[in-house]
């Protein structure tokens, strides 16, 4: 039916920008030269790695029991979840703001180019055209065949050490947290983009312990901008909120303080102010990862 080609055009869709905006941003790579090595990776970028190689683990598998609708599947999930609502989204600032030839911009490219280049040996057998498209563009290592992707295998899944998996996934959940509240004050008109709020997470001791000791926040807190710096409260929700200022009702809550003094600012690699509580009193300042949501690459 209709619904039926109009659906699977959108999922063809997704695929093939994430694809694109990948190649965009390899225009000044060279594998052979700038490639960085798993080990000396952001730790952001080692868990990108991990969830490439997590995801060709589960297509290999449907392909050696021709399940093609599971290849399909894992496909479209890691392009949209895992790369084009979190991964690519996070790295915008590092790939646009940092020196070209950065090590964090390059661990950053490194990534993408490993996942680009499985992804398109792994779409070859069902997306052959536009696999060969992706191919004859995209930048290789020596010993490549770059004549035709269908002359090379698709790579074997490998281990992708000093990555704690439920580390990442608790980090992601406190990011929906904040995009939840951008998206309420969104429809309240409150701001346009995402890089006009100040967030304050409101949680519990254990998160807060959490987030405040977590190297991991403040590596996602260099993709930065400059509105008021978001932070982290211990204390509960202010009244105004349906709290008593004292213990939390949830364990997390992520709620727009203020709008950035301004307006909407331009993506910048600088620290920025602190932000300007209310209600509650917050115990310490820690850097969040709200981040502007438009352009995502593989919505359009």
């Amino acid at each position: 039916s209709k619904d039926i080609l109009k659906q699977l055009s959108e999922v063809y869709r997704k695929i093939r920008n994430t694809a694109r905006y990948i190649l965009g941003n390899l225009y000044d790579f060279d594998p052979s030269t700038d490639l960085v090595p798993y080990e000396q990776m952001e730790e952001l970028d080692k868990w990108a790695v991990l969830a490439m190689n997590r995801m060709l683990q589960k297509a290999t598998d449907a392909y050696e029991s021709y399940a093609y609708h599971l290849v399909y599947h894992s496909v479209y999930n890691f392009c949209v979840v895992d790369m084009s609502n979190f991964y690519l989204d996070v790295i915008k600032d590092r790939l646009y703001c940092e020196r070209a030839d950065g090590a964090a911009r390059r661990s950053a490219q490194s990534a993408m180019f490993l996942i680009l280049d499985a992804l398109t040996r792994l779409l070859a057998p069902i997306l052959c055209f536009t696999s060969e498209e992706i191919w004859q563009t995209m930048p290789h290592q020596e010993g490549v065949e770059t004549e035709s992707v269908n002359y090379n295998e698709i790579p074997k899944p490998v281990a992708c050490p000093g990555i704690d998996e439920q580390k990442w996934e608790r980090l992601m959940a406190l990011r929906d947290d904040v995009k939840k509240a951008l998206e309420l004050a969104r429809g309240q008109k409150l701001i346009g983009a995402a890089l006009e709020a100040a967030v304050t997470l409101h949680c519990s001791d254990e998160i807060y312990d959490f987030v405040a000791q977590n190297e991991a926040v403040h590596r996602l807190g260099r993709d930065r901008h400059k509105g008021r710096r978001p932070g982290v409260c211990r204390r509960g929700l202010p009244r105004r909120h349906g709290g008593g200022g004292g213990g939390a009702r949830r364990e997390v809550r992520a709620l727009l303080e203020g709008v950035a003094r301004g307006g909407k600012r331009r993506r910048a690699p600088h620290a920025v102010p602190a932000l300007r509580r209310r209600g509650t009193q917050p115990v310490r300042n820690v850097p969040l990862f709200s981040r502007r949501r438009a352009h995502a690459p593989a919505s359009g």
